[in-house]
């Protein structure tokens, strides 16, 4: 088991995030708004680039 850092080892949040609720998060991709009813056509939208990605790629 690995071993948890020390309680000042952990750089300390200060980010705020409420401005991500309102406008989103470039770097993680949230959308406020977002229309969770779209979430089946998203990810089936998915499915032909990454089965692509994994033709295509040195992992197969």
């Amino acid at each position: 088991m690995s071993e948890l850092p020390a309680i000042d080892e952990i750089p300390v949040d200060t980010k705020n995030w409420t401005v991500v609720l309102e406008n989103g998060c470039a770097e993680c991709g949230f959308m406020p708004g977002y229309a969770y009813e779209d979430n089946e056509r998203r990810i089936l939208s998915l499915v032909a680039p990454v089965r692509a990605a994994f033709e295509n790629s040195a992992l197969t």
